[in-house]
């Protein structure tokens, strides 16, 4: 017979209306994520996952956008420490230097890299994932310096992820049982997060709370919250976003609120690096 009618949903069950994707992601809503693969078709999503890091075989299919492929901790971790070095993909290794007893360096070796992604699209989408850890869902991995992550919860409670990073370590942690059995309502929000912040706190402990460089090419503006153009003094609601290549730019006023013939962008509205 035919195959089942998929019918995607929130997590929560619940529908928002229209939301900017810097909420819908900040807060794990499942239908932006699945509309923009349906706008962009998996064809073009896929090879992007591929230089990133991702080796497992992906379906072609919407249900791609929540992530319904099985993939390893590897692979995550390699494909999130692509955004953390600005779009330079590194080979995984597990071996990078050999000493001897007296700490001579008998084998040494470097990873292979590549450039996978414009810095300014890995910046952009590291900020994006900054949101993440202070606004939504991983508010829980807060580790008290920059740092961006992402939660990954399956329906069915068999596997909950916690993927995140600094510019200069990333980290991917999975927690479900051996035998692939449901658990006890465990989300990608709670355990894997507290594992990660409790981990990445030690880890990073003697590093400098670094965050990362704003490339050459991308803008920040001020836009409105209700409408996502550019925000004016009016504006009750609005933040600062950004936005790669600065070409991309809509650069038009909010209309929404009302306002004076002599009002005017909230300044600076335009900042390129």
């Amino acid at each position: 017979g035919p195959e089942p009618l998929w019918q995607p949903k929130n997590y929560d069950e619940k529908f928002r209306g229209p939301v900017s994707m810097r909420y819908a992601l900040e807060h794990s809503i499942n239908i932006p994520a699945i509309k923009t693969l349906a706008e962009l078709g998996p064809a073009q999503v896929i090879p992007y996952a591929k230089r990133m890091g991702i080796t497992s075989p992906l379906e072609p299919n919407l249900s791609l956008a929540l992530g319904t492929n099985d993939v390893t901790p590897l692979e995550l971790a390699s494909a999130y420490g692509t955004l953390a070095a600005l779009g330079v993909r590194a080979e995984p290794i597990a071996i990078k230097t050999v000493l001897d007893r007296s700490g001579q360096v008998l084998e040494e070796r470097e990873p292979r890299q590549e450039l996978a992604l414009s810095a300014e699209i890995a910046y952009v989408m590291t900020d994006l994932l900054k949101g993440v850890m202070t606004r939504g869902t991983g508010q829980g991995a807060a580790i008290g310096r920059p740092a961006a992550g992402k939660t990954g919860t399956t329906d069915d409670y068999r596997n909950a992820w916690f993927i995140g990073y600094t510019p200069q370590l990333v980290t991917a942690v999975w927690v479900g049982n051996d035998d692939n059995s449901p658990m006890n309502k465990v989300v990608g929000a709670t355990v894997p997060a507290r594992i990660w912040a409790a981990f990445m706190k030690v880890a990073t402990k003697d590093a400098p709370p670094d965050d990362w460089l704003i490339p050459p090419g991308v803008t920040i503006v001020t836009v409105c919250g209700e409408t996502g153009l550019l925000a004016t003094d009016d504006c009750k609601d609005r933040w600062s976003t950004r936005v790669a290549p600065a070409s991309r730019l809509v650069a038009r006023l909010c209309p929404a609120q009302p306002r004076a013939a002599d009002a005017r962008p909230l300044l600076p509205t335009l900042r390129s690096h």
